[in-house]
């Protein structure tokens, strides 16, 4: 998430922006990334996982966000 983050520049980056990139991430590398990587399900905006935003909320509460 740090990584898409940062990538984002100072633009940023909203959360269903988040919620692709990390998408986009998990299909680019699939295969290589941890069996814990995000897994997403079909959502009205697209692919959707609510643990994308419950590591936003720890990253925010530990200043790195």
């Amino acid at each position: 998430m740090l990584a898409i983050i940062a990538a984002a520049g100072d633009q940023g980056l909203g959360r269903v922006h988040l919620q692709t990139a990390a998408f986009l991430v998990s299909e680019d590398f699939e295969g290589r990334l941890a069996d814990d990587f995000y897994r997403f399900y079909p959502h009205n905006c697209g692919p959707f996982t609510a643990e994308v935003y419950y590591d936003l909320e720890m990253l925010d509460r530990a200043g790195a966000g």
